[in-house]
């Protein structure tokens, strides 16, 4: 046999090798749809049952299928979030000695948007009937403004901010569980 085909039989075997991993490790591959997203970046966020993130990564392009070895990742609750500028997605899966078991309720939020001038404020969230909380405060916590919502598939409001005093603000909005914040100068 020639020298060239052992070696070529060598860094095949070599390379096949890395591809057939510990069959424990192949139950701890999580593989992700972002098909559903059209956006040209999608970010992407494992978090911890403490609320640590242990895996952050930003997608661009058209990439539709992503997977993830999580056989480093200790036994516990995670979340997987994915998000782009409109919306948040979060897929509850649990690590246990046998994989990954995904949870059935992913859960979609969309983000709310919000436009700033001097002497205005544009508001609008796609609530899907969720509570929702909006504050407008100072940079020392004073709380300007206050409104709670409820049962409404979606909110638009329009604040009037000409009688805030210059300084530095933000912007509040609850939406379910889910805390968004919006700094803005005035």
């Amino acid at each position: 046999m020639n020298k060239s085909l052992i070696t070529s039989v060598f860094v095949f075997f070599l390379s096949l090798s890395s591809v057939i991993a510990d069959p424990g490790d192949a139950t701890k591959v999580y593989a992700l749809n972002l098909s559903s997203w059209n956006s040209a970046k999608v970010d992407i966020k494992v978090v911890d049952q403490y609320g640590s993130i242990v895996f952050e990564e930003v997608v661009v392009g058209g990439t539709k299928m992503r997977s993830y070895k999580f056989s480093d990742l200790p036994r516990g609750s995670y979340t997987i979030q994915v998000s782009d500028s409109q919306r948040m997605v979060k897929y509850p899966i649990q690590i246990t000695n046998l994989g990954i078991v995904e949870g059935s309720n992913a859960k979609e939020v969309f983000k709310p948007s919000f436009k700033i001038s001097k002497q205005q404020g544009l508001f609008n969230v796609l609530a899907l009937n969720e509570r929702v909380k909006i504050s407008i405060a100072d940079e020392a916590g004073e709380v300007f403004f206050q409104e709670q919502i409820k049962n409404k598939s979606t909110v638009n409001r329009s604040y009037d901010l000409s009688k805030l005093p210059a300084g530095s603000y933000a912007m509040t909005v609850v939406v379910g569980d889910e805390v968004f914040e919006y700094p803005f100068i005035k």
